[in-house]
């Protein structure tokens, strides 16, 4: 039979391909034809992944060209050149990859929540936030993370707690924390409005600026200042009269005005007792 024989030349150039002693003293010729044994695949291509030549070439006879290649396990092709996928061994959805040949068979399992060599085994959930932190992620993915948004602390595990909004002027209520970023003010009981409540709100329902409010306040000082004055002077003339009408003179010196008598006024005789005598005495009143 055909087949037979030519497995019978290939066999025997398996052989010689050997190094010695193995080879029977034979270089690359066929020991029952004289033959040439093949050096490379079917149609002069070499042998792909390990794969050896096996077989004869016709050398100007007329024998046919037995010229192919003996592949390893997990290696299929005239010339070897076709590597046989992994095994689909991978478990709940997971990917398989690599080549027998290769022996680099791989299960990837990153898209599911499985892990392991075949992804066979469930992964283990991250459960490290505190205070009512909604953890997600995988230990073994090494993406753990917590959400902190709906309660009242921060940090990677939700362990700190927030700080709050402290920005409103005037007496306005801050609302929010800060690492939220959702800081606001309620102006509403306050004649103040704004972001921050800084405005001023007059009765007229006119906005004040810082600006204007400094103005204001600065012109309130001197109408302050004015009438202080005014109430000055005019206590000041009012005292003046009436030492005035007393028979007084103004005395100024120092700073300070003081007053005296304008002129002598007359002395009463008061009559005092003193003893068996009598006598009439003056007495002065001091003013």
């Amino acid at each position: 039979d055909a087949d037979d024989f030519d497995q019978d030349l290939s066999l025997w150039c398996v052989v010689i391909h050997t190094p010695e002693p193995y080879n029977f003293g034979n270089a690359g010729i066929d020991p029952i034809w004289g033959a040439p044994c093949c050096a490379t695949g079917a149609n002069g291509q070499t042998c792909a992944n390990g794969g050896t030549p096996t077989g004869i070439t016709p050398a100007g006879s007329t024998i046919l060209d037995t010229c192919s290649c003996t592949c390893s396990a997990g290696v299929t092709g005239v010339n070897c050149q076709t590597k046989t996928p992994c095994d689909d061994t991978c478990l709940n959805g997971g990917v398989s990859s690599g080549f027998i040949v290769d022996n680099n068979c791989a299960c990837d399992c990153t898209a599911i929540n499985y892990e392991g060599a075949n992804c066979q085994t469930p992964k283990t959930p991250c459960d490290t936030c505190s205070n009512g932190g909604v953890a997600s992620g995988f230990i073994v993915d090494n993406n753990c993370a917590c959400d902190c948004t709906a309660i009242n602390y921060e940090g990677a595990n939700c362990q700190t707690p927030k700080t709050p909004c402290d920005t409103c002027s005037n007496g306005g209520v801050a609302s929010g924390f800060i690492v939220d970023n959702d800081c606001a003010c309620d102006c509403t009981t306050i004649d103040y409005e704004g972001a921050n409540c800084e405005t001023k709100v007059t009765a007229s329902g006119a906005k004040l600026g810082s600006a204007e409010q400094a103005g204001l306040a600065a012109a309130g000082c001197v109408v302050f200042l004015g009438l202080c004055l005014a109430v000055y002077n005019i206590c000041y003339k009012s005292k003046s009269d009436t030492f005035k009408a007393e028979g007084f003179k103004v005395v100024k010196g120092g700073g300070n005005a003081s007053y005296e008598l304008a002129s002598a006024q007359p002395v009463t005789p008061v009559p005092v007792y003193s003893g068996e005598l009598l006598s009439i005495k003056s007495v002065h009143t001091e003013l």
